[in-house]
Parts: C-alpha cells; sequence; structure tokens
C-alpha cells in the first residue's frame, strides 16, 4: 500500500482561527481553537482540506472508502483499464492452507479475466470476474472535520478490517505532521484504535 500526500490547506490550523474569528469576533488562539473542536465546534474544520494517491488497496476498501460522502474520488477505472498484471490484497490473518486456496482461487480469477480478453472481449465485461481483492488506485480529497469526525474514528477501530486500519493510520499520521493543531499526534488517537 502506497499512501502520497498530494497537498493540504496551507496553514490550516491559521485559517481555522481565521474563520472562528468570524464567529466569535475575536482573536483565538490555537489553545481556544482547541477547546472549541473538543467542545464539537468541528464545522470550522470544513475549511481545511488533505489531498493523497493512494496505490495498492483493494476495491473491499474502495468500497469503504466511498461510504465516506464528503470526499472526492478518482479511481482507475476497471472499464478501460487493463487487469492483467493486477496484484491482489492478501489478508495476513490467513491460515497457510486457506492463503494457498485463496491465491488459487485469486489466479483462477486472473485466468479467466484474460482469457475473455483474449477471446475479444471487452475489458469492461470482462472484468466482471474479477475479485474484489484486486488492488486499485486512487486520488482521494477529504475535508478535515470528515477526518476528525467520522473518517478516523471509524476506520482506526479495532473492529475495522485491518486493511483499512492500515490506511487510515497512514493518513492521520499525514495529518498529525501537517496540522498537529487540529490533530494532535498519533497517541492523541489511541483511544479511537482498541
Amino acid at each position: 500500500m502506497i499512501v502520497r500526500l498530494l497537498r493540504y490547506t496551507e496553514n490550516p490550523e491559521d485559517l481555522v482561527r481565521w474563520a472562528m474569528s468570524k464567529c466569535y469576533d475575536s482573536s483565538p488562539t490555537l489553545e481556544s481553537l482547541q477547546a472549541a473542536i473538543k467542545a464539537g465546534h468541528t464545522s470550522l474544520l470544513e475549511h481545511v482540506s488533505f489531498t493523497w494517491e493512494i496505490q495498492g488497496i483493494s476495491r473491499v476498501v474502495l468500497a469503504q472508502l466511498t461510504r465516506h460522502r464528503i470526499a472526492s474520488y478518482t479511481v482507475r477505472s476497471q472499464r478501460y483499464c487493463d487487469e492483467t498484471e493486477a496484484e491482489y490484497y492478501v489478508p495476513e490473518e490467513l491460515a497457510p492452507w486457506h492463503r494457498k486456496r485463496y491465491l488459487q482461487y485469486l489466479d483462477w480469477a486472473r485466468t479467466g479475466y484474460e482469457n475473455l480478453v483474449a477471446s475479444g472481449v471487452d475489458k469492461e465485461i470482462a472484468r466482471y470476474v474479477l475479485p474484489q481483492a484486486i488492488h486499485t488506485e486512487l486520488v482521494l480529497t477529504m475535508n478535515a472535520r470528515e477526518l476528525y469526525d467520522v473518517f478516523f474514528p471509524l476506520r482506526l477501530s479495532k473492529r475495522a478490517q485491518p486493511e483499512i486500519r492500515e490506511l487510515a493510520e497512514l493518513m492521520l499520521q499525514d495529518c498529525c505532521d501537517k496540522a498537529p493543531g487540529i490533530f494532535g499526534s498519533l497517541s492523541d488517537w489511541k483511544g479511537c484504535m482498541q
């Protein structure tokens, strides 16, 4: 999995504090901003956004990502792109016997796809035999409120699938690095990870 931060709102804490000054006719400090966020005034965070390039995630995780409706997605098209060389997600949790069978099933699906395309079936039709484990890539933009209030609390949870937890942790690290006044540090999110 590759997660690369492409862009983010410059000086995010300053922008949010400036927006906050309009609400309260004041000059908010970083501490007052953090207090406002903790009090639930997270609409301020909608002015900040982050954009990532994400590669090597399964279509399963893509489906989970797109449940976050306050985001923008541009995804590799299986309709036009050739998937004969695509890689697949293989869960680490699989026992050796199950792993062997899992890889065999993936190979059968790849062979089916290749045979269909080679026989003249359009890629947009042949793709129906591809498993959800197939890797995809996308560009994702999400605002800080969605990340703070919804995405990280849901996707860092131990109840979330390991693949999306890994993705969320990589994204959170970027947010903590670029906007620590808003997101804090990774250790501040440990409560979500239980």
